[in-house]
């Protein structure tokens, strides 16, 4: 990986581009892909490459400096060959030396030009309003959700809010759930083990009884007889856990 300046040039116009990246031979891939897929966020390169081709665009290293150079390179060389000068570069973000980029004050009443002009309707605004209202997410909508959460975990401030929000609220389980803890009960004392010792394998601590070992693994009874029978496996804080009953 190399970090440096690099080009991106019109053999018809000489047009040019100046980027700056930690790895440049990547970026200038990155660019020929997207140019080649017509998704580039360049519009002026893009309408350049779909009119003309790749053959007529020049991809180089400029030159090659280290990390904390980047910007002000960037911003050097922007000025020095004018790319932002619509005839004569491609570029379209500001640059700055320090890396805090800013639009010009011609670029910032242009922007406020555009949004002034841009009001809506209040026939719009109503039509908004009534949609709003009436608006319920389809199950559909509720699967994408769950999907696009799945895999996420929680901060431990949420963790802790959730906790506190549940706090002396009884658990909800339905007849199959509640049925289902129940077998498991009469299955785990019909083994004669209730009063027996708990060893876990994992870290070979051994507890006197059951309520002990729910309480030191924070772990709740209906997880415990759901998942033991004779051994079981839990997760606790992202550790895991063997239990048996010792006979």
């Amino acid at each position: 990986m190399i970090a440096g300046i690099y080009t991106i040039r019109s053999i018809k116009d000489n047009k040019i581009l100046v980027g700056q990246s930690t790895n440049v031979f990547g970026r200038l891939s990155q660019h020929k892909f997207h140019l080649r897929k017509n998704t580039h966020d360049n519009r002026h390169l893009q309408s350049a490459y779909n009119k003309n081709g790749i053959d007529n665009f020049q991809f180089d290293i400029l030159i090659i400096c280290d990390e904390e150079y980047l910007y002000s390179e960037e911003n050097y060389w922007c000025n020095m060959l004018n790319a932002h000068n619509s005839s004569f570069g491609y570029n379209i973000k500001p640059t700055n030396p320090n890396g805090n980029y800013r639009h010009s004050e011609e670029t910032k009443l242009k922007i406020a030009e555009k949004l002034r002009g841009s009001k809506r309707s209040e026939e719009f605004k109503k039509k908004c309003s009534i949609r709003a209202k009436g608006h319920k997410k389809s199950i559909e909508t509720l699967e994408k959700l769950r999907k696009s959460c799945s895999g996420k975990k929680h901060t431990e401030e949420a963790k802790l809010k959730m906790s506190n929000s549940k706090k002396g609220k009884p658990i909800k389980f339905s007849k199959e759930g509640r049925a289902a803890v129940n077998k498991a009960h009469k299955e785990w004392l019909a083994l004669g083990l209730k009063n027996k010792k708990i060893k876990n394998e994992m870290t070979g601590i051994i507890y006197n009884s059951v309520s002990e070992c729910l309480k030191e693994l924070n772990i709740s009874t209906s997880a415990f007889y759901r998942n033991i029978n004779g051994m079981g496996r839990f997760t606790n804080k992202y550790k895991l856990h063997y239990v048996r009953a010792i006979k």
